[in-house]
């Protein structure tokens, strides 16, 4: 992830690079890249003369409406509903197991509905005299709303038949007249005639919305995915879908054409929702935009990975030995590890996830490349640069071994083995996979088999020198494809400056720094920590040993893994920034946004939806360089501790050309076994919690393994034993602190680390003081 690695517990480094001296085509001359680059060139030609809005006449179904023929309800429910228009049905699905609540001007009851009979089991009184009530279930509550004599808001625990009625303050929000309620993405969202606010349970805070187009006292509501709720007319008969997006702000009108219907109710059911009406009740699924590459996209697609592949070629057989391999004997310009640096950790996901943040928030994130400045270049600079040159260690885990024995040098293999081919590679190669077939169409199968075999092959055949090479094309072509978007996106705004920062302003969307402490929250202390505990585990991630032992110099070194600041920095304004200009872009456009889009994919559905043919083929190849990028490394890594802590570790005799040929064919199994697990879990939903389980096994050891560097580093006191001790403590804080506190989720490797650094510490002193010499092991030279 440029510039940060958040929530993953990831050992891999984090920021990015800066000039170029030499350039590729120095490295890299011969016609097929010249041909590669041609068509780069035409694709930007093309674009610079393609009118910007070339697919922004897409018009959107939203909806696709089928009559439910096997479900019905109650005939004295229906008969209720219709005749008593107050009277309000709260469903949470249409089976017996479902709860059923039916709120009338006089209580709440609970119904059990079992064919064609509906009896209520639990009856609670409402709160004094309630005119035209409407009522919402949250986290486990239900949320009700009396517009007379005022208005006013309670919560029930419905959950106990004793429960008793708990009012929440209304008195400085604009609610007036009759109301309707609706949750969505855990937050309550009230519209009163024209008025709309919407109210976060977790710092009991009103916000207020942007009035809606008409006057919808006595209209019924529902959230519809994550970024809509959608209002139904339920006075008369109607044709009209109105939609409110509750990230830009914005409403609209969706469906005109659909049948004239009298809503009596609807049923919140991911992915889509269900609609009771006067004719019956009715499924509504949420339909998918239509959106695919064109032919200049695919020859820029076809074209570029044409280079990737050739890169792949030109270096191999060039190996000779390990060394060759997997650190490519120091031949590695610093500008060129610099941008490998950068490229590793820029995987797809986080490519996508920073436009987003900023598009569905602020730049609360972007504070995290502050910090990291802050930390890593005197930390780089001073200590970890200066200690893994002078030790010169194959592999980071044998330093664990040199400072605490061979049972500490497995725990740091394993857990940096596991985290990187199915905590990163896998993930990568399905995540990005599945972005990509929502927005442009292309098989989820055939995404992953492409990255995952490609990636497999070069790496496999070019060793280390091909993925710095490739690291170092690759990383162009994203940076190229970020600032080209940003730039179509502010020509293509709509809003006027004085309105765009007006409505910033208003929403308040470059705050950076919350100060406030709320270890719940992204604050800025939970974030700087979290930066800080990251950049400690560096010097346990084989990706960057590797490139920071692959210059000729340690001055090269430093500048390598300092001077990639000067490029994630920058960059991560730029991401953060389309992803506001997005935000501008649509909240002018609101229709445009389907309900079917997470806020994920705004940046590959603006490259889908609204960039040219040849722009959008960049932008899809920046996402799948950005995901081999970070699968190449992963594969070089992990296979040369493969190679350094087991095979040769047990096999003492073991030859260079032997540990070569093994490097290889692991480089290769590697590749098949992470492309076929995204390819599996790509299929096989049913997988998905076996897979959550491992991923968090995973992060509990990550964050004991950096606690373990850390403290061989910093303390000579530390032996073994406390490292065992520290280790042990964190893997149960950790789950303690999963199960049982309400944490961020960058907190939890902090928390890791943090435990071990203190106990390890402690309890080392509970047993002798190390008695090997620990000359170069540790921050005291001598």
């Amino acid at each position: 992830m440029p510039a940060f690695a958040i929530g993953t517990g990831s050992l891999a480094p984090s920021c990015l690079a800066i000039k170029q001296r030499g350039g590729l085509m120095t490295q890299v001359q011969n016609k097929e890249s010249l041909f590669a680059w041609l068509l780069l060139l035409a694709g930007l030609v093309h674009t610079i003369i393609t009118p910007a809005a070339a697919q922004e006449s897409i018009d959107f179904d939203y909806f696709d409406w089928s009559r439910a023929e096997q479900v019905t309800l109650p005939a004295n429910l229906l008969e209720t509903l219709e005749q008593d228009p107050s009277a309000q049905l709260l469903l949470t699905g249409f089976s017996a197991d479902n709860a059923a609540y039916l709120i009338t001007n006089t209580d709440v009851q609970a119904l059990t509905i079992d064919g064609d009979t509906a009896s209520p089991q639990t009856t609670w009184p409402l709160p004094g005299t309630v005119d035209a009530p409407s009522a919402a279930l949250l986290n486990g509550e239900l949320f009700l709303l009396s517009s007379a004599p005022a208005p006013q808001l309670w919560t029930l625990d419905v959950s106990s038949t004793d429960a008793r009625w708990q009012p929440v303050n209304v008195q400085e929000t604009p609610i007036a007249g009759q109301s309707s309620l609706t949750t969505l993405n855990g937050r309550l969202f009230v519209t009163s005639d024209r008025a709309s606010v919407v109210w976060d349970p977790k710092n009991t805070s009103w916000t207020t919305l942007s009035p809606s187009p008409e006057a919808l006292a006595g209209w019924t509501s529902v959230g519809v995915g994550s970024t809509h709720i959608a209002f139904f007319n339920r006075l008369e008969a109607d044709t009209r879908t109105l939609l409110y997006h509750v990230v830009t702000d914005q409403w609209f009108y969706a469906d005109a054409n659909r049948e004239r219907l009298q809503v009596l109710g609807t049923v919140q059911a991911s992915p889509g929702f269900s609609v009771i009406s006067t004719d019956g009740i009715f499924d509504v699924t949420v339909v998918q935009p239509k959106a695919g590459l064109r032919m200049l996209d695919y020859i820029i697609v076809i074209g570029l990975f044409s280079m990737i592949f050739l890169i792949g070629l030109r270096y191999s057989g060039r190996s000779k030995s390990t060394h060759d391999y997997f650190r490519s004997s120091k031949a590695i310009p610093w500008w060129a590890a610099a941008l490998s640096i950068f490229a590793t950790s820029a995987s797809a996901i986080t490519v996508m996830a920073m436009p987003a943040m900023s598009f569905r928030g602020d730049w609360t994130y972007l504070t995290i490349a502050i910090y990291l400045v802050i930390i890593q270049v005197p930390l780089y600079t001073f200590l970890y640069v200066p200690i893994i040159r002078r030790l010169n260690f194959p592999s980071a885990n044998q330093y664990l071994e040199n400072r605490f024995g061979f049972s500490v040098r497995f725990l740091g293999f394993l857990g940096f083995s596991l985290n990187q081919i199915l905590g990163r590679a896998a993930a990568i190669l399905l995540l990005p996979a599945v972005a990509i077939n929502a927005i442009f169409g292309l098989p989820i199968i055939y995404c992953i088999l492409i990255m995952g075999l490609c990636t497999t092959i070069f790496v496999a055949l070019g060793g280390f020198e091909a993925v710095v090479w490739t690291d170092v094309f690759l990383a162009m072509i994203m940076v190229a494809a970020i600032v080209g978007s940003l730039a179509f996106a502010v020509l293509g705004m709509e809003t006027t400056q004085a309105e765009s920062v007006a409505l910033i302003d208003r929403l308040d969307k470059l705050k950076m720094f919350d100060l406030r402490i709320d270890f719940s929250a992204p604050v800025a202390l939970v974030l700087f920590l979290n930066s800080l505990v990251t950049s400690l585990g560096y010097i346990g991630d084989q990706n960057f040993v590797q490139r920071v032992q692959s210059t000729k110099t340690q001055k090269g070194a430093k500048l390598a893994a300092v001077s990639q600041l000067g490029v994630a920095v920058p960059l991560n304004f730029v991401l953060f920034g389309l992803g506001t200009v997005l935000f501008l872009y649509y909240s002018s456009r609101p229709e445009m946004l389907s309900p079917a889009m997470p806020p994920d994919g705004i940046f590959p559905f603006f490259a889908a939806t609204a960039l040219p043919p040849g722009m959008a083929g960049l932008v899809v190849i920046a996402l799948l360089a950005a995901t081999i990028s970070t699968v190449s490394s992963a594969l070089s890594s992990t296979s040369n501790i493969m190679v350094e802590d087991l095979y040769r570790r047990l096999n003492p005799n073991a030859t260079d050309a032997s540990a070569l040929r093994l490097g290889k064919w692991l480089t290769v199994g590697l590749g098949l076994f992470a492309t076929g697990a995204a390819v599996i879990l790509s299929t096989l939903s049913g997988l998905q919690s076996i897979w959550d389980l491992f991923l968090a096994v995973t992060g509990l050891i990550v964050g004991p393994v950096t606690g373990t560097f850390v403290l061989g580093i910093f303390s000579r006191r530390t032996n073994a034993a406390g490292i065992w001790a520290g280790v042990i403590a964190s893997v149960a804080a950790n789950f303690i602190a999963k199960t049982y506190f309400d944490l961020h989720a960058t907190v939890f490797l902090t928390v890791g680390v943090f435990t071990c650094i203190v106990v390890g510490y402690a309890a080392s002193w509970l047993f002798p003081s190390p008695t090997k010499d620990l000359t170069g092991l540790t921050i005291r030279k001598g």
